[in-house]
Formats: C-alpha cells, sequence, structure tokens
C-alpha cells in the first residue's frame, strides 16, 4: 500500500512538468498580452529537460502500479502447488491461493485453481448434454414463451439405473452469455474434469437463460446483453425470473432425470431443496441472490459469483450495507427452522469489488457463520487473481462443489 501510494507521488510529479506551462500560459495570455503558442514555444525551448523528466517519471510510475495491481493478491496471499494422482494414475494439479484475515474480509480464506482443468479428460468420463424445453408464463402480461435449458450429465449417469439419484446444481450464465457455454466440446471438457479425479461427487448442471429469446437480436444480446429478460433487468418486464425457474424449469429438469424428485408439486419441491443449489455470475450471480430471497424454500444450496446483491434495485444504484443484510436475512428469518449454505466467489484485485466488500460485512454479520462446515456454518468467500469472465465458472465450481450437497 504505501509504495502504490509513493509511485502515485511520482506520477503527479512527473505530470507537473507538462501542466504548469498550461496555467503558466493561460495567465501571461490574460495579464501580459502573451499569444499563447509562442508562450508555450519559449517555455519549450529554454525548459525542454523538465518535459524529458517528467515523461520518465510517468513511464516508471505507471509501470511500477501496474506491477502492484498484479502482484497485490500475490503480496496478501501464499500461493504453492500440490500434485496429486487419482486411483488410476492420472496427474492432476491445484494452486491455492489463500488470503489471509484483515486483508478483504476478516476470514482467512482459500481458493484452489486447477492446473488440469482444461485438459483433455479421459475417454470413459465424458459426460453429454441435453436439451429440455418448456414454457413459461410467469411475467403477468399475458405471454407464453417457449424456452429451454441444457442439462449436462456427468460421465456416470444411467437413465436406468433409478437407483442412483443425482444431486442438481442450477448454473445461470452472465449479461450477453447463453446456456450453450458450456455445451461446446472445447468447454463441456472443463465439467468433465470436474468430476474425472474423482475428488468431488458427479451432479447434473442445468444451464439456464434469463432471456426470452436468444436468437432474436442476437448480436444486441452479444453485444451489451440489453435485450428482453425476465431477472428484472428489462424496463418495463417483471423479474420474475426466480418464478419461471422453480415452477416451470424445477419440474421439467427433475421430473425427467434421475433426481430426488418425484413429486413437482410445491411441496415435493420443497422437500427435496437438500438436492438442489442455485448459482450464477456476473449478472447471473445478481439472479442467484434474488433466488436466495424469494425462493429460499426451494435450494439449500447457492454459489453467487463475481456480483453482488442488488436488493433489487438496479445494478447501478448504492445499495446501503444494513439494505443488503436485511433483504438476505428476510427468508431465513422466515423460515429459521431451513438451513441453508451460501458459498460465493470473487476475483480480485480486477473483478467486482462492490461484491467483497458485501461480503465482508455478511460473512461477520448476526445469522452468518463463516467456514466450509455445513453441519456448522452457513458462508463461505473464496477469492481467487481471475479476471472477469463466465468461462471461469468451472474453476469456481472446484471450490464450492468441494462443500455443496455435502450433509
Amino acid at each position: 500500500m504505501k509504495k502504490s501510494i509513493l509511485w502515485k507521488i511520482v506520477l503527479l510529479i512527473g505530470v507537473l512538468p507538462f501542466v504548469i506551462p498550461i496555467f503558466g500560459g493561460l495567465y501571461s495570455v490574460s495579464v501580459e498580452s502573451w499569444n499563447l503558442f509562442d508562450w508555450l514555444l519559449m517555455y519549450s525551448f529554454l525548459y525542454w529537460p523538465t518535459y524529458l523528466v517528467g515523461a520518465v517519471l510517468i513511464g516508471l510510475a505507471v509501470r511500477q502500479i501496474e506491477r502492484i495491481a498484479d502482484s497485490s493478491l500475490a503480496q496478501i496471499s501464499l500461493l504453492w502447488y500440490n500434485q496429486e494422482k487419482t486411483a488410476e494414475g492420472r496427474i492432476f494439479m491445484r494452486k491455492l491461493i489463500t488470503t489471509a484475515a484483515g486483508e478483504l474480509i476478516d476470514f482467512d480464506t482459500v481458493f484452489e485453481e486447477s492446473l488440469t482443468l482444461g485438459d483433455t479428460p479421459p475417454a470413459d468420463k465424458v459426460g453429454r448434454v441435453e436439451k429440455v424445453e418448456y414454457t413459461t408464463d410467469v411475467y403477468e402480461d399475458g405471454v407464453t414463451y417457449p424456452k429451454y435449458c441444457l442439462v449436462y450429465l456427468p460421465y456416470c449417469y444411467d437413465p436406468e439405473d433409478k437407483d442412483r439419484r443425482y444431486n442438481v446444481l442450477y448454473y445461470q450464465h452472465g449479461n450477453t452469455c447463453e446456456p450453450e457455454i458450456f455445451a461446446y466440446p472445447e468447454n463441456q471438457k472443463f465439467f468433465d474434469n470436474l468430476f474425472a479425479s474423482g475428488e468431488i461427487e458427479p451432479c447434473i448442471i442445468v444451464s439456464t437463460t434469463y432471456y426470452f429469446d436468444l436468437e432474436k437480436d442476437k448480436e444486441e444480446r452479444k453485444r451489451s446483453g440489453m435485450v428482453p429478460a425476465g431477472d428484472g433487468g428489462w424496463p418495463g418486464v417483471k423479474g420474475n425470473f426466480w418464478r419461471e425457474v422453480i415452477e416451470d424449469i424445477l419440474p421439467a429438469v427433475e421430473m425427467r432425470y434421475n433426481t430426488w424428485l418425484t413429486d413437482p408439486s410445491p411441496e415435493g419441491l420443497r422437500a427435496t431443496r437438500d438436492h438442489r443449489a442455485f448459482s450464477g455470475y456476473s449478472r447471473g450471480s445478481v439472479a442467484t441472490w434474488r433466488v436466495f430471497h424469494y425462493a429460499f424454500e426451494y435450494f439449500r444450496w447457492y454459489a453467487p459469483m463475481s456480483c453482488h446483491t442488488t436488493a433489487d434495485h438496479t445494478i447501478r444504484e448504492p445499495v446501503p450495507m444494513e439494505e443488503v443484510l436485511d433483504y438476505l436475512r428476510k427468508p431465513v428469518l422466515e423460515h429459521p427452522e431451513l438451513p441453508f449454505f451460501i458459498y460465493a466467489s470473487n476475483g480480485y484485485p480486477r473483478d467486482i469489488g462492490i461484491m467483497t466488500e458485501q461480503m465482508k460485512y455478511l460473512t461477520k454479520s448476526d445469522g452468518f457463520s463463516f467456514g466450509t462446515d455445513p453441519a456448522v456454518n452457513n458462508i463461505y468467500f473464496s477469492i481467487s487473481n481471475f479476471y472477469h469472465s463466465d468461462i471461469l465458472v468451472p474453476q469456481y465450481y472446484y471450490n464450492s462443489l468441494k462443500v455443496l450437497f455435502h450433509l
């Protein structure tokens, strides 16, 4: 921190030789009737070495400030590598990033980056993706929308094996993205490798979307994300995506596959919340916090990644921490008998800083217990050194899925 301030002062000093003659010239123009161009030309001729010194100082300062930003996580963390073998002899490596208590939040926190998650998975550990179509009319606009989600089935899933039931992790993509992001073979391998080593119990992963029509205005969606959607981010449309999830998506998916759901009624859905998680990245993380607030009875597990809760405000509105706490406490206070676990994740230093600020506040607030043991804790926050991109979601799952569903 002290080094950063020092180099910022050096940057300021470097800028001064370029700023002083401008103000001096303006003064001379107004008081001494100089022509501004002539005055600057004269000044530059006499004091050109100051420009050279200023340019050197600016260059050095900018370079050092960037280095400090890039290495800031390393300065507050211990990084080490761990190499292990699977039962089949396959090597997998991890990089562990630990952030000390007091640096970003008030607790020690650990993030594991898999260095082999992008490898080609063994041929017998490759899953498959299926499309599930459904309709929804929860937006109170008189329209029934045809929609779909994509279902990733792990390598071991056998539709004929009714005795083996699977937990279900729902994934909501971020702004501009689409459910297909992890259906492409070059990206599906990340999901395959989550389960290939045996570290994580295989589960079904369902990729959903809050967009009404992924093909209409496709270029605008991919550019800005600003096309009709049901997550509360589109003017004039009720943010009822959480209702779409519990009323339409859950029954359509979980009654089709070997899950713990046998009764698609609200009572049946609530009875199986222990075997269901909702997660999302970026704008999808905002949707995850909304699902926690509105559909708490239907999900025990939550994994918001790289975005804060807006507490039903727009994404750019500042929200007081007390309001954030009230928003998240509300379903917990209404259902004190229902256990829950939030495994939140974020990047640092170039990710969503507001999320880290909120998590620092939440993790030490009454009603939340920080740690990774669902038997005694209900919230955890892991911090990577990643930038902001949906493609990093499997790395966050590599951490959260070691806690989610562990009863």
